[in-house]
């Protein structure tokens, strides 16, 4: 009797986390295309690769972006954006994240937000704050175990899988003064 060998699905390994480029665009657009992403991003549902170029180009502007990749396969990113023309705000990133649903809890994810909260340590942020779905317990468990602190709920934040869903705005505070002081 012959037997069947079983093939195990090994995880691809993330190679490395480097800044997005214009060509990720078509991937970026694959990985955020459902309503989760879409929150996070502020993208249109299903935004086009046209729309992510335009914001990677941005991006290299004044906010960050990063993938994680094996290969020539994107597996996730996450983006950093600061306010800079915001005097108020220019202390706070505000923070996405998103992985491949295939390549999700496998570590990808907090090695990103890791990556992201290094990149706000390193340009001096005083606070980084994020929104996600309530119902997303993965991801909330991820982002209390990096430190973040739930700060708010907001009932009926936006149209999810045909119904409108809650969500929550978690922040952390990088441990410095969010302004220097100021002599009057």
């Amino acid at each position: 009797m012959l037997h069947k060998m079983e093939q195990t699905y090994r995880p691809p390994a993330l190679r490395r986390i480097r800044s997005a480029e214009c060509r990720d665009a078509y991937a970026l657009a694959m990985l955020t295309q459902d309503d989760l992403s879409a929150l996070q991003y502020g993208c249109p549902r299903l935004a086009s690769p046209e729309w992510w170029h335009q914001r990677i180009r941005q991006a290299l502007e004044g906010g960050r972006i990063f993938v994680a990749e094996c290969g020539d396969d994107v597996l996730g990113m996450v983006t950093l954006e600061v306010a800079l023309g915001n005097w108020f705000r220019r202390h706070v990133g505000a923070l996405g994240l998103c992985v491949h649903p295939e390549h999700r809890r496998r570590g990808i994810g907090r090695q990103l937000l890791s990556f992201a909260l290094d990149e706000a340590n390193e340009i001096g942020l005083a606070r980084v704050e994020l929104t996600v779905w309530s119902d997303n317990t993965s991801a909330i468990g991820l982002y209390e175990s990096a430190g973040f602190a739930r700060e708010g709920e907001h009932p009926h934040y936006g149209f999810k899988s045909g119904r409108h869903c809650s969500a929550l705005t978690m922040g952390l505070q990088m441990g410095r003064e969010p302004f220097p002081t100021a002599r009057v």
